[in-house]
């Protein structure tokens, strides 16, 4: 994420292509309004694979902006002025394992990396967006895997939900994706949950909306737990910020957790005099 579209075509392609590999990038939706010189300074978020290990099946487009304005017959103002407002992107694709039967080959999995909207104000902003994106990846996943005897053929499709959610790991992002629900009464709703009126939205099965309550069907698991031996703690680390925003989620029914990167130890930012980041040596304030 935050790979602007300037960046994209001139610095990643040419130079990950000299090492095999190919990769596909959706700019943030205000792109759509801007001159194309200044379009290409947007960013947006990218995935790269392995072209000899990997081929494209399809890629899926998540623009939460023009979500909104289809997410029922008559979106609540509330939807239209603090979510349609926010053009925050994710996009997903589609894998297909190269090389025999035997060896695994034609299998296929799911990669969708997003940008969840930043702001601590509009907590209830992250939550909708986290909302509409697995909605609508299931969706793309059904049409593509088909039906399961009744059973949802996204099912059978092993994925790996990662990005900048910018959300704490107690928070209701996080708490909806690990655990599949999350209550409209949750404090991070903001007091607005039961005025989305997810009852009337396209995207949500009836299945989704119960009373109180709104689901996803993804049982997801997730890297970087925070356990004493888990890897890292802290994902992000700015002048004024440290702590954990971005997450590796994956489908539990298909992968197993083999082993995670470490933290890089804070007693090396301190010998470097490191205060935050981007730095010369850390040039991003995300840790990879």
């Amino acid at each position: 994420q935050e790979i602007d579209t300037d960046q994209f075509e001139t610095v990643f392609v040419p130079e990950l292509a000299k090492a095999g590999y190919e990769g596909v990038f959706l700019a943030k939706s205000r792109s759509r309004t801007m001159d194309p010189a200044s379009a290409r300074k947007v960013d947006g978020c990218a995935i790269f694979w392995l072209s000899e290990k990997f081929t494209k099946v399809t890629e899926f487009h998540h623009e939460f902006m023009l979500s909104c304005s289809s997410v029922s017959e008559h979106p609540s103002a509330l939807l239209l002025n603090r979510v349609m407002t926010r053009d925050n992107v994710a996009i997903g694709v589609v894998l297909s394992i190269k090389g025999s039967p035997e060896a695994g080959g034609g299998r296929r999995f799911c990669v969708s990396t997003g940008h969840i909207h930043w702001d601590p104000e509009h907590s209830d902003v992250k939550l909708i967006q986290s909302i509409m994106w697995t909605a609508e990846l299931w969706s793309h996943l059904e049409k593509l895997c088909g039906p399961d005897e009744g059973k949802g053929g996204a099912s059978r499709m092993p994925v790996v939900f990662c990005g900048d959610f910018n959300s704490l790991p107690n928070s209701g992002v996080v708490e909806f994706l690990s655990r599949g629900c999350v209550p409209k009464s949750h404090v991070e709703f903001l007091n607005y949950g039961f005025n989305y009126q997810f009852e009337d939205w396209k995207m949500l099965e009836k299945w989704a909306v119960d009373g109180d309550i709104v689901r996803q069907r993804f049982n997801f698991d997730r890297a970087y737990q925070g356990g004493g031996a888990d890897g890292m703690k802290i994902t992000n680390l700015t002048y004024d910020f440290k702590g954990m925003i971005d997450y590796v989620f994956f489908t539990r029914q298909h992968f197993r957790l083999l082993g995670s990167l470490d933290q890089i130890p804070e007693s090396w930012f301190l010998e470097e005099r490191i205060l935050g980041c981007p730095h010369i040596h850390v040039p991003s304030d995300h840790f990879p």
